[in-house]
Order: structure tokens, then C-alpha cells, then sequence
């Protein structure tokens, strides 16, 4: 691409410089003049043998021969160069308008793509066209136009003097090329390749990258010599033979040297040229823009990345166009100024936004150098551009980012600092607030300065193992505020990477109402330590005084069970020994005074029997097993079945009868006194009828023993499970008021819940959740409910 344009840009600079090494040493060295183009050229023009017997033919020029030569050989030395400098005028001035014209034909007839065939067949029959009508050329001069394969398609010579194999030279199809390289490198421009004698001298050339080929201009030696002697050789005669003969022997020197040195000089070009096309390609293989400007930032040449970055296809879409057009309004300004201090001598760096042809946005930066000429003055801007759109939108996340960071530790509820190089770089609000100093006032002094000297130290140097090793790190310690209150803070340290190099982020929370907390815990703690022991002794002398009472409480069970009930249980023979023996003497008010005694003696024994019982649910051990529910209920009916069949009742049992934890004995008791308890306490002429049933609950099975007796007050629900505690008078309703108790008592020793649902002339519904698989737990498990 570089390449391509060079040559299109510089056509005409490259056309004079090829004419100074070639065209115009060839049209010099032999007389050819484009502005002479349309004489013809005589058929018999005078040789220079005739001249020459015209003038030995003459005696008395011989003597004046000897005086001629210097003055001769200077006047044709000066006419001669005379002669050359208006003729390398010419030539100049006609090659470079026959090359403006041939550009202005190929421009103009290859504006249109459609049919690229059509338009260069169109472009060839101009160029013919344009070379028969306006310069006619000399006897076997022709233009010649070659293809992409190297032939030579069409030319103005008649085919009889030039063939189609004429000049062919090795192309390659849309190669970046010039005619004179490929000439030069391919050494295929000779007399070998040409079927008309003399036919190897160029003249000219065109070439335009539009045309897939090269336009050519070629000049035969017949022509040459034809222009010499028309030109050259009758001003010669004019001074005589030795003169005729000298001129053209020095000329022919004179093209000898100018010959050589244009050989050198192709040599050099073509070293150059070989170099520069390295260098474009070096250029155009690099993934950076490079490219070059001018005073008012106009693009002069850009590289095929710099294509790609402003997304253009070809250099003619944004060639010669001051680059702003692609830059974002906003940073038009910059680049103005880049441009600026680049002419004046400076070097600069920008970092600009382009919109590309195609709408893409793409962030640049560009390192911009002057360009110098011979002179030292500055000629244009060179400037080496990379594409930075991936990482300005790293840079865009890596600061929304760190604006988020900012943020979310701006209001964090806890303390965040940032410790760097031995300082503290960053302090959230939080951590200005339980310090009491400003960021300013935080960022110039130490870390942790408000804690005590020894404190500080010991906390540097987790800070620093942390620094280095990279182990987070914890850490509680007292530190003082601004107005010199104490305060107590929970601090966690971890190494993070912090505008590129390492750092310590150290994030804590205010714990000195922990640490109060935790003081007055341990003060309590003190306390309750204090008051276990203290109620420790208590529970061991309440213990022993228990102990003791228990003994005393074994003592006098023992002493009713055997000492109480002996008398009782003669009083009771001899009662029954006067009503058997002597009822006929001691009359109707004797018996009656008997079996009141008899009577009392049986309700003596009962009391007593019951207190031994309540008195061995206190001490016995209970031992929980699996117990049948339906075995239970069984045998305390039978046990109460006498009682059952006195009072006539009706007895309804449950469906289910489910296993549950319990101990046998005690549950047995329970129950054969809630049963007991119903059958009793009926109004009179009234036959009792009881209801137990059972309600499997997720941990317990519920027992319950509705009766249809007289109710009990709500007053009374709770009275009626104490010891001795009775509603009614023992002649209205019989017992020794601690059936109940010894239920509630029977409850407490197996872990079981109880209660009573009652209203006086409603019935009572008394119940017991038994735990199916429940430790036992020995406390009061009374529950109040009511209907």
C-alpha cells in the first residue's frame, strides 16, 4: 500500500528523476527532442563523407587549419553544451507532459468499476489514440502497453515492425510494481527479446496502479539517428572537417560517460528502491499505525493498520484529509496541539477516541516525532499510533471497580484502612469516626499511633508478617481516640495489591461494647459462681435436713405400718367379737356404738394405707419400661371390680391401647384411683359411668377418665390434688382425701402432664399424658384447663 502510493503520489517527481538517470542522458546522448516530435525526418539527408570531399577539395582552407582548431574545438564546446541545456529542456518539459497527460486519460477512464475489461480496453485505445493524433512519432518510435503476464498487448508500430512478444518481462498479477524495477531486476529489456534491430533504447515510461499493467514509451536507434543527423550534423559542417571531425568524437566521449554513469545510477536506484520496498513491507507487516502528516495535520501516507483502525479499505478514502474528520469533537483540540509542538520540535503523546468509517469507536494513542529535512526543518509529523480500546476498557472496569470498592467501604459499618510503605494511604468514614481524626490528619500520622507503645509494636509486626508471608491475620487490642477516650477494636489483616504494588487492607469493628459486655459477664459470671457455692452448701444442708426427715418420714411410716395398725386391728376384732358374741345383750344403740367402732377402725386403716403409699412414691425408684396400656387398664379395673359391681357402672373402654415408657406399678396406681375417684363421686341414685380413653399425641399417649359425677368448682382444681384436701363431708361422700394426691404425686415421679376438666353438675374429666419414650423427669407436671 505504501508502496502503491509512493508511486501514485510521486509520478512526477518520478518521472523527472527516471529522466535524469535515463530519458534525458538517452534523448541528450543522441539528439531525441519531444518538442521536435513532428518533423519528419528527410529520407536523403547529406552524409558526413560528402561534406568531407567538399571540403579536401578546397587548397586554401588547409593553411587555415592549424589556426581553426582551438578556436573550433572551443566554440563547438560551448555550442554544445548550449545545445544540451536546451535540449535537456525540452525533453524535461515534454516527458512530463506527455506523463500529466497519459495520468489525466487513465484517471478519467478508470473512474468506473463496472466493467474493469471494458475500461481498460477503453484506456489502451486513448493512449493509442493520444500518441498517433498529438505526438506523432518518429519511424519505429511506439507506445506499447503491457498485461499482468508480461506481454506486450497492443502498440502504435505496425505488427510488421514490432512483434506481440516485444519487451515481455515476468509480472505478477497485482503486484506492487514499477516498470523500471521490474526492468532493472528481471534484466529482460534487450536486444534478445525485441525482433526489431536497434529497438532497446527506453525513452519514457508510465505506469498507474488503476491499470493492471504498464504503459510504455520506446524509441528506436533509427529514430535517434535520424534526429542526429537532422539536428546535429549539418551545424557541425559549418566549421569544417577537422572541426566536423572532433565534435562528434568528443560527443561520442560525452555519451560514453553519461552512459556509465547511468548505468551507476540505475545500480543505485535500484538498491534504493529494493530497500525502501523492504522497509514498506516491514512497515505494512506491523500491527501499529504508522503514518505521516503535514503542518495542517493532513494525512500524507499511513501504513495498511492504520487502514484497519479507521476501518478504510484503501488510502483514497482518507489520503490527503486533515485526520480530525475521524477524531471525536472532544479531543480535536489535543491533537491540534500535538500537531502543534511536533513542528516546532517536539516530541508528544495523546490518548484520542476515533470513530471509525464505519461508526466503530476505538480509543488510539499516538507518539508523534518531527521529521526533518536537509535543512533541519521540520516537514511533516511522524506518528507510531496503537490501538488502546482493551485496555482503556480495562482501566474503565478496573475504576468502576474501584468506585464501587470506594463506595461499598465508604459506607460499610466497619473500619477500613489501607497501609502502604509504612503508612496509612486510605480511611474510610467509619475508620474516621472511631478515631476522631480527619483523612488528612490520618494519612500523616503513623499507623496505630493512638495505641500505647508496646501494643504498637506487637501489631506492626503482624502487620509486616502478614506483608510478607501473605497469611491474613487477627487481631483485638486497645487503642484510644482523638479525645483520648479508650476503645476497643476487633482488627483482621490481609495483603492486597494496591495501585500495582503490595499493601496491607486492615478491616475492623468497634468491640468496646463487647469487651464491656464481656466484662460484666465475667463480674456476673463471679457472682453466679459465688451463688452455686452458696447455694451449693444450701442444697447440701437441705440435703442432710431432707436426709433426715426422710429417715424420720421411714421412721414413722414404719411405726403406722406396725405399732398404729396392731392397736387398730384389735380394736377391729374386739368390735367384731361384741357384735358376733353379745349383739343380742348389748341391743340396737349397743350395736349401732359397735359398728361405728368397727367402722372407724376400717377407715383408720385405710388413711394408713394410703399414706404408706403416697410415702413410697417419695422414696421408691422408679425404672422405666415398656408398658401395655391395655395390660395396665386391666388390671386396675379388676382390682376395683368389686366396687364396680356394688355401684352397678358402666365402664367404656378404648379402641387403641398403645405401648408407652412408664413404670408398671406406679401407672397402675394412678389409674386405679382415677377410676376409683369416678365411681365415688356420683349424685346419689345415680349409676356412674365411666369413659376411658386414650389419644396418640407425636411424643405422649393422652389417658382419659371422664365420669358423669358432680363436678368439680374451677376454684377447686388445683386444691383437690393436695394431701387431705376433700369438697365434701366424709358422711356424704367416704375417703381419706389422698387419692388424688397420690395421683398427682404417682404424675410427677413418672415425667407425666395432668389436669382436670370440670364444672359442678357436668362430670370431670381428669387426664394424664404418659411420654412414649421420654426420660423421666421428676417435676410437677400439673396443667390447668377448662371447658
Amino acid at each position: 500500500m505504501l508502496q502503491e502510493r509512493s508511486s501514485r503520489q510521486g509520478q512526477a517527481s518520478s518521472l523527472h528523476d527516471w529522466d535524469s538517470v535515463a530519458v534525458l542522458e538517452q534523448q541528450c546522448a543522441f539528439g531525441v527532442s519531444s518538442g521536435n516530435c513532428r518533423a519528419d525526418v528527410a529520407p536523403a539527408s547529406p552524409t558526413l563523407a560528402d561534406h568531407e570531399t567538399r571540403v579536401v577539395s578546397m587548397p586554401f582552407l588547409v593553411t587555415l587549419i592549424g589556426l581553426a582548431v582551438l578556436a573550433s574545438i572551443g566554440v563547438g564546446v560551448a555550442a554544445y553544451r548550449a545545445s544540451l541545456r536546451a535540449v535537456k529542456r525540452i525533453v524535461a518539459n515534454e516527458n512530463l507532459a506527455l506523463a500529466e497527460s497519459l495520468d489525466r486519460i487513465v484517471q478519467g477512464e478508470m473512474r468506473s468499476v463496472a466493467d474493469p475489461d471494458r475500461d481498460l480496453e477503453r484506456t489502451r485505445d486513448r493512449v493509442l489514440q493520444y500518441w498517433r493524433e498529438v505526438e506523432p512519432p518518429y519511424p519505429g518510435m511506439f507506445v506499447c502497453i503491457v498485461d499482468p503476464s508480461g506481454k506486450i498487448v497492443r502498440h502504435s508500430a505496425s505488427p510488421d515492425g514490432v512483434g506481440r512478444e516485444v519487451g515481455q518481462v515476468v509480472l505478477e498479477s497485482g503486484a506492487e510494481f514499477t516498470l523500471s524495477d521490474l526492468l532493472q531486476q528481471h534484466g529482460r529489456w534487450s536486444g534478445e527479446n525485441i525482433n526489431a534491430a536497434g529497438m532497446q533504447q527506453l525513452v519514457g515510461y508510465y505506469y498507474s496502479p488503476r491499470v493492471e499493467g504498464a504503459i510504455a514509451v520506446h524509441v528506436p536507434q533509427s529514430a535517434i539517428t535520424a534526429y542526429y543527423q537532422q539536428t546535429m550534423v549539418p551545424w557541425l559542417y559549418a566549421f569544417g572537417g577537422v572541426t566536423g571531425f572532433l565534435i562528434p568524437t568528443l560527443f561520442g566521449l560525452l555519451l560514453w560517460h553519461l552512459a556509465s554513469t547511468r548505468q551507476r545510477l540505475r545500480r543505485y536506484i535500484a538498491q534504493i528502491q529494493a530497500s525502501e520496498s523492504r522497509l514498506r513491507a516491514m512497515l505494512n507487516a506491523g500491527p501499529e499505525c504508522i503514518k505521516m502528516l503535514d503542518a495542517q495535520g493532513n494525512l500524507v501516507d499511513i501504513n495498511q493498520a492504520g487502514l484497519q483502525m479507521v476501518e478504510a479499505e484503501e488510502f483514497e478514502q482518507i489520503g490527503g484529509q486533515n485526520v480530525s474528520r475521524v477524531i471525536v469533537p472532544k479531543w480535536r483540540k489535543a491533537f491540534v496541539d500535538l500537531n502543534r509542538r511536533v513542528f516546532q520540535g517536539q516530541t508528544a503523546m495523546l490518548r484520542y477516541e476515533v470513530v471509525g468509517l464505519r461508526g466503530t469507536h476505538r480509543w488510539l494513542e499516538t507518539h508523534a516525532a518531527p521529521v526533518y529535512d536537509s535543512a533541519g526543518k521540520v516537514v511533516a509529523q511522524l506518528a507510531i499510533t496503537r490501538d488502546i480500546s482493551r485496555q482503556v476498557a480495562a482501566e474503565r472496569e478496573l475504576q468502576e471497580s474501584e468506585q464501587k470498592f470506594r463506595e461499598l467501604a465508604e459506607n460499610a459499618p466497619v473500619c477500613i484502612g489501607i497501609i502502604q510503605d509504612g503508612r496509612r494511604v486510605y480511611a474510610n468514614e467509619r475508620m474516621r469516626e472511631f478515631t476522631g481524626y480527619s483523612a488528612e490528619e490520618l494519612s500523616r500520622l503513623p499507623p496505630f499511633h493512638n495505641a500505647d507503645v508496646e501494643t504498637r509494636r506487637l501489631v506492626m509486626e503482624q502487620v509486616k508478617k502478614c506483608l510478607q508471608a501473605g497469611t491474613p491475620t487477627r487481631l483485638e487490642f486497645e487503642t484510644h481516640r482523638k479525645d483520648g477516650t479508650s476503645r476497643w477494636i476487633d482488627l483482621a489483616v490481609r495483603r492486597i495489591q494496591f495501585d500495582g504494588r503490595p499493601a496491607v487492607l486492615a478491616a475492623g469493628i468497634d468491640v468496646t461494647d463487647r469487651r464491656r459486655a464481656y466484662a460484666e459477664l465475667d463480674r456476673k459470671k463471679q457472682e453466679l459462681r459465688q451463688l452455686n457455692e452458696s447455694l451449693e452448701r444450701s442444697v447440701a444442708e437441705r440435703t442432710h435436713q431432707l436426709q433426715d426427715s426422710n429417715a424420720e418420714l421411714e421412721s414413722f411410716a414404719h411405726t403406722v405400718s406396725h405399732d398404729l395398725r396392731a392397736p387398730l386391728r384389735a380394736m377391729e376384732g374386739f368390735a367384731v367379737a361384741l357384735l358376733e358374741d353379745f349383739g343380742p345383750q348389748l341391743g340396737d344403740e349397743g350395736r349401732e356404738y359397735a359398728q361405728h367402732i368397727f367402722a372407724a377402725t376400717h377407715r383408720m386403716d385405710s388413711l394408713i394405707n394410703d399414706l404408706l403409699s403416697y410415702s413410697r412414691l417419695n422414696k421408691t425408684s422408679i425404672h422405666l419400661t415398656d408398658v401395655d396400656l391395655e395390660d395396665v387398664i386391666g388390671s386396675a379395673l379388676q382390682d376395683l371390680a368389686p366396687d364396680i359391681d356394688r355401684a352397678q357402672a358402666i365402664i367404656h373402654l378404648p379402641a387403641i391401647f398403645p405401648v408407652v415408657r412408664s413404670n408398671r406399678r406406679i401407672l397402675k396406681q394412678v389409674i386405679t384411683n382415677l377410676v376409683s375417684n369416678a365411681l365415688k363421686f356420683v349424685a346419689p341414685g345415680t349409676k356412674p359411668e365411666v369413659t376411658i380413653s386414650v389419644e396418640e399425641l407425636p411424643a405422649a399417649a393422652r389417658i382419659s377418665i371422664k365420669d358423669n359425677g358432680i363436678g368439680i368448682p374451677e376454684d377447686y382444681h388445683e386444691t383437690i390434688f393436695r394431701v387431705f384436701e376433700r369438697l365434701h363431708g366424709i358422711e356424704t361422700y367416704p375417703g381419706t382425701g389422698i387419692g388424688l394426691a397420690i395421683v398427682a404425686r404417682g404424675c410427677v415421679r413418672l415425667g407425666c402432664r395432668y389436669s382436670v376438666r370440670s364444672e359442678p353438675g357436668s362430670g370431670s374429666t381428669f387426664w394424664i399424658e404418659v411420654p412414649k419414650d421420654t426420660p423421666h423427669v421428676d417435676r410437677p407436671r400439673l396443667h390447668i384447663a377448662h371447658r
